[in-house]
């Protein structure tokens, strides 16, 4: 079983009363990410070490049976070891301790136990994180054995659990991972020691979208947006429910105006609304628990294929032609991409709901929507026959 070992104790420098692993981030806490980087790691169960139980702790715990993760809350390094098996896995972070995902990813998923380190040989020592011997300092990140955590049932009440844990997995000269530099100058990990620098922090804590976004229009459409918008969406009450009203206005509004006023715009207003959806997702539902994208897109593809077939009912094209390519281009779209491998960043492209709504739209300001249709749907098909014919050879071959 793998088991997050995180710390909510340290407080801030400028603010005596408030945890670091409690200071707001994104819709949650920094302890609130850290366990769901755990979660995404593997881990089934996450102990907690307090020194006092605060209501936010308390939302923690619903945050953990939410994600049917088993949450323990200790006091003392004493209590750790009636909760550890010694063939668990721990995954131990820093208290206050913010990183991305790869970086965490990287020692957490490795066989053999592993400790994070920082050089300690530049001009400026990394600020904030515990020094281990005279050239390093612990990157906050560390995978041990749970038999490593069982010698700390006899360390007083008042012991860090952070740091014995660390040590003991030190004195077994388990192998230093070293972290570059240029995580530390990139901000992609940082002791959160007051309000000031995690309010930096937020700016890298933009999420990956959780659905069917590409490459493309995630690294320069919807990652620098939403990296640019965060600390002032973050900061407003009713911002979801504001994009979430976008999100489905947009789409249901979109066939209507394509019958009504034009079907460019209704295109432009589409591929808005599916904007809307995955700034929502970026921004908002990296807590959620994981949730399969398909019915969440299949609202998007639905609403274009009405929208085309009320812009190409307007180009004066008789009801069979005008079902007949609404249903081929957009049916069958819908089918291949959910054939093909998503990992693939060419066919992420053409999976993208924006750019096909994008795509359209620019069709149809020239006056060739029919046509552009039609040839997506012609080429869909084609694409569709090939991967069958590709499928039934490899099952022919594995005979």
């Amino acid at each position: 079983m793998r088991v997050a070992l995180i710390s909510i104790c340290e407080t801030c420098i400028d603010a005596p009363h408030q945890p670091r692993g409690l200071l707001p981030m994104a819709d949650g806490t920094l302890a609130q990410y850290q366990m769901k980087l755990a979660i995404d790691a593997g881990a089934s169960k996450v102990i907690v070490f307090v020194q006092a139980v605060a209501g936010q702790v308390m939302l923690l715990e619903e945050y953990a049976t939410k994600n049917d993760l088993e949450f323990v809350i200790i006091r003392s390094a004493s209590e750790i070891t009636a909760h550890v098996a010694p063939d668990d896995e721990i995954l131990l972070i820093a208290d206050g301790l913010y990183v991305q995902p790869s970086v965490a990813h990287s020692i957490w998923n490795a066989k053999l136990p592993r400790i994070a380190a920082l050089t300690a040989g530049t001009d400026i020592p990394p600020t904030g994180f515990e020094r281990i011997d005279i050239n390093h300092f612990w990157a906050g990140l560390a995978k041990l054995r749970g038999s490593d955590l069982l010698p700390l049932t006899d360390l007083p009440g008042d012991w860090s659990v952070q740091s014995a844990a660390l040590r003991s997995g030190i004195q077994r000269d388990y192998k230093r991972v070293m972290i570059s530099d240029r995580a530390l100058g990139n901000g992609e990990l940082s002791i959160q020691a007051s309000a000031e620098i995690m309010d930096k922090a937020e700016k890298n804590a933009v999420f990956p979208s959780r659905q069917g976004m590409s490459w493309l229009s995630e690294r320069f459409l919807a990652a620098p947006f939403a990296r640019f918008m965060a600390p002032h969406i973050w900061k407003r009450k009713y911002s979801r429910n504001i994009l979430r009203a976008v999100q489905l206005l947009g789409a249901v509004a979109a066939p209507v105006t394509a019958y009504f006023i034009n079907i460019s715009a209704a295109l432009l207003l589409l591929a808005v609304a599916i904007f809307a959806g995955y700034m929502r997702q970026n921004l908002f539902d990296f807590f959620e628990p994981l949730k399969k994208g398909k019915y969440f897109d299949l609202v998007y593809w639905i609403s274009i294929g009405a929208t085309l077939s009320a812009g190409l009912h307007k180009a004066e094209l008789s009801p069979f032609m005008t079902g007949y390519l609404a249903l081929t281009s957009v049916g069958l779209y819908w089918y291949y991409i959910n054939k093909t491998d998503a990992s693939n960043r060419f066919m992420t492209f053409f999976r993208d709901p924006v750019w096909f709504a994008a795509l359209l739209a620019g069709s149809s300001i020239l006056s060739h929507l029919p046509l552009a249709v039609m040839g997506i749907g012609i080429g869909i098909l084609g694409a569709v026959l090939f991967s069958d014919q590709d499928d039934k050879s490899l099952e022919s071959s594995l005979k």
